[in-house]
């Protein structure tokens, strides 16, 4: 018998979802090689199952993961569609069906249903190479209280499906084994215990309050689950006592109950009152609210009134449990009175007019009143009624006057004009009606006719008397006409003399008025001679020539210059006479003296250098610099760990340094299960030096203490840099730092607000920093979301749960912590 460990490439493929003890190493025996010829063998061919439950434990009600693994165990390949996988569960527990994440090669040929149901499978999905398997994931419920409920595991060839099992085999019956040798792992159990969940808090929900209307019948137990919130179903209602129902929820594992109550009170009925009605005048303003509360009998206030045709409703608006009320008051309209629309009427000055003619003059009055007179203005008025006041109306009387044409007048029209106007002619008139008319002219004058028909019949004239007259022409200039106005009888003058025109002072300018024009007199004054650098322009305000320009200003002149003016070019001329340069050193400048009318030469040579003791300074006319020469003694070799320094005084090097000390190691920290990282301390540290750490990967120096990850260290001494190189200590003795242990894992978990009909806020925080795989499964065992967490995390559950039961689970490393989460 050889023992073997599973192999790592038949590992679930979902393995995040297993308890921790799937990863136990799963032994199974097996003879190599070796083929019984008992029942049927594809091969060396050899499958076998292992089933585990997880968890071990449900409560009633909730759901775990059955774990089939199924692979083959030996170096033949398994086809598709040749195995058959049963697996029971007892009395006590229900398999659901295929979880998500089950190895897809498996497919389900059949599934009883309730308590104590069987599956099979067939691997139609493909088939298994050599050492390769896979997870099949059941759902299984607990349904019964119970202890540990059996349950069973096997697998076998599906022999009548596949040839290629038994090719010699003339009726291929359906195996109750693998057909080869090893039968040890055909089969397989495991069990689940169910346990009433006495961890689960008990929740009746809060107290709430429920208002009813007075005279109603007690709340219904929708009413009275609407009042309070968060609570378990199954509890029984109680009461009222004092106006008081209690709820009571029972554990199913103890004798626990919790309770919550329901306060109700009853709301007064809505009373709108007893119908009513009255009566208002036709085409008057509305009832007011005073007159429709009049109409009632017992209403309560605080409505509001509405009204459709004449039909007023008072409602009371509904509060708490009661609804609302109406009462309706109904107006009945009475006609007014009417004295009809008001009239004009005319009469003949002096005249009265009768009742028939005022009647006449009115529309639509009713019959029963009576008239009354002021001046002019006749009043019928009709008498008030019940709800209806009074009305009146009136006739404005207009007397007509006899017609008047006025007195005769006269007025004067221009000689030749155009004759006068109606208006010219009504102007003359005095206390003339308007409106008559005009005849003539006849013998110069013009007759006014007022005609008056109707009433008063007389007509009366007047005349006008006209006469006409012309003035003199007036006497006009050379440049000027005179034209009549025969519209305003005057002669109008129009034309204008020919403007003046502009001279210069020396002219003058005299108009002819038999020509009509102006003659202009008078010449210029001779442009006088002027010099080169000289204008003349003449000024029209003084009549003169202007002179106007200056001699250009004579230049300044050196001491050896002499300066001209040429006329004919207009400029000045400068000759000059110098002395000669004088012969200079490098270091000068020779510069002219204008006033002194000599040569000034300045300059100072460079100063000598500062020299080293070696050293020599020459001056270089040539080149006017200083040639410093001479050489530094060559500088002495000396130890990594020495310096030399030239002495300048002495014209010598000194050499001075002490050798490097090697470090000594001490003061071992290893890693811990939360620090990865170790130290130790250089004991005979020197702050002036420089250590170097070997390997250097990960190190961290800060002071003496040296911080390194697991590895074997050493620690030199680099002195300072010189001419042959670096300088460093002989090498301190090894430390190891050891490998950082594993930390348990404690994590601490919370999960606020459970049950919640909102938001679940889970909190973790863990001593140990790997991370922790978090996953929130169903009441099915269907996993609803995962998440990879770090090792402090608040994570909040929202939309993504909707009502009912759910498992979170949180693992790390070897530990795991399941919760129940409640959604309403």
């Amino acid at each position: 018998m050889i023992v073997v460990k599973y192999p790592k490439k038949m590992l679930p493929l979902n393995n995040k979802i297993m308890n921790n003890s799937l990863n136990k190493l799963i032994v199974l025996f097996f003879t190599a090689f070796m083929v019984i010829p008992k029942g049927y063998a594809q091969n060396n061919a050899d499958p076998g199952i292992a089933i585990l439950m997880s968890p071990s434990s449900v409560s009633q009600g909730s759901t775990g993961i059955l774990i089939a693994t199924v692979g083959n165990y030996s170096n033949q390949t398994i086809v598709e569609n040749s195995l058959r996988v049963t697996i029971s569960v007892g009395a006590n527990t229900e398999i659901i069906g295929i979880a998500s994440g089950s190895d897809t090669r498996w497919s389900q040929l059949s599934l009883t249903t309730g308590s104590s149901n069987t599956i099979k499978l067939t691997n139609s999905g493909g088939g298994f190479d050599n050492s390769n398997g896979g997870d099949i994931l059941l759902t299984v419920r607990g349904n019964v209280l119970s202890d540990n409920d059996l349950i069973l595991g096997n697998i076998v060839y599906i022999m009548a499906q596949n040839a290629v099992l038994c090719p010699n085999c003339k009726t291929p019956p359906l195996n109750t084994s693998q057909g080869n040798a090893n039968s040890s792992n055909d089969n397989s159990q495991t069990s689940l215990a169910v346990i009433c969940d006495s961890g689960l808090e008990l929740d009746a929900g809060t107290d709430g309050a429920l208002t009813i209307c007075e005279g109603t019948d007690k709340p219904t137990e929708a009413e009275l689950f609407e009042a309070i919130a968060g609570e378990e179903e199954g509890g029984v209602w109680t009461g009222p006592v004092a106006g008081v129902y209690t709820y009571t929820v029972t554990s199913e594992c103890t004798t626990e109950t919790d309770t919550s109550i329901v306060t109700v009170s009853e709301s007064p009925a809505a009373n709108a009152g007893t119908d009513g009605e009255i009566t208002i005048c036709w085409g008057t303003n509305q009832p007011t609210e005073a007159e429709l509360f009049g109409a009632l009998t017992g209403e309560d206030t605080g409505g509001t009134w509405s009204n459709v045709d004449l039909v007023y409703t008072y409602t009371i608006p509904a509060s708490g449990a009661c609804p609302g009320d109406t009462a309706v008051v109904l107006v009945t309209e009475v006609s007014a009175p009417n004295a009809g629309t008001d009239g004009t009427f005319t009469v003949c000055e002096g005249t009265t007019p009768t009742e028939a003619e005022l009647f006449n003059a009115l529309t639509g009055e009713d019959t029963g009143g009576t008239w009354s007179n002021v001046h002019l203005v006749y009043t019928y008025t009709i008498p008030a009624s019940e709800k209806c006041s009074g009305d009146t109306a009136e006739i404005i009387v207009t007397e007509v006057s006899a017609p008047n044409a006025g007195t005769d007048g006269e007025i004067s029209i221009c000689w030749e004009a155009n004759q006068p106007t109606e208006a010219e002619l009504f102007a003359s008139l005095t206390d003339a009606d308007s409106g008559g008319t005009w005849s003539g002219p006849n013998s110069g004058f013009y007759t006014y006719s007022v005609v008056v028909k109707g009433i008063c019949g007389i007509n009366a004239t007047a005349k006008v008397k006209v006469t006409v007259e012309q003035p003199k022409e007036p006497t006009t200039a050379c440049y000027e006409i005179a034209t009549f106005d025969s519209d305003n009888c005057v002669w109008m003058v129009s034309g204008t003399q020919p403007k003046e025109p502009t001279t210069t002072l020396h002219e003058k300018a005299t108009f002819d008025s038999d020509n009509c024009v102006w003659i202009v007199t008078g010449t210029q004054p001779e442009e006088p001679t002027t010099e080169c650098y000289e204008i003349a322009t003449f000024d029209s305000d003084n009549c003169i020539w202007i002179v106007t320009g200056k001699q250009p200003e004579e230049p300044t002149t050196e001491c050896y210059e002499i300066a001209t003016f040429d006329n004919d070019n207009c400029v000045w001329i400068v000759i000059e006479i110098q002395p000669e340069d004088p012969i200079t050193a490098c270091y000068e400048i020779a510069t002219f003296d204008s006033n002194n009318y000599v040569w000034i030469v300045s300059g100072t040579q460079p100063e000598e250098p500062i020299t080293a003791c070696y050293e020599n300074a020459t001056f270089d006319s040539d080149n006017c610099i200083w040639i410093v020469t001479g050489t530094q003694p060559e500088e002495p070799i000396t130890a990594c760990y020495e310096n030399a320094t030239f002495d300048s005084d002495n014209c010598v090097w000194m050499v001075t340094g002490t050798q490097l000390v090697t470090p000594t190691l001490g003061s071992v920290t290893q890693p811990t299960c939360e620090t990865a990282t170790g130290s130790f301390v250089i004991s005979n540290y020197d702050a002036s030096y420089t250590y170097i750490v070997s390997p250097i990967k990960g190190v961290r120096i800060s002071g003496d203490t040296v911080i390194v990850p697991e590895g074997t260290y050493t620690v030199t001494t680099e002195g300072p840099h010189n001419r042959l190189g670096d300088c460093t200590s002989l090498g301190s003795t090894s430390i190891t730092i050891n490998s950082q242990i594993k930390c348990s894992a404690k994590f601490d978990v919370t999960l606020a607000e459970n049950p919640s009909s909102d938001t679940f806020t889970l909190r973790i925080e863990s001593m140990n920093r790997e991370n922790l795989c978090i996953r929130i499964i169903d009441a099915y065992g269907k996993m609803i979301k995962q998440y990879n967490s770090p090792y402090k995390d608040i994570i909040k559950l929202r939309n993504e749960l909707s009502p009912g039961l759910y498992f979170i689970e949180i693992r790390q490393g070897g530990e795991r912590v399941i919760l129940k989460a409640l959604r309403l």
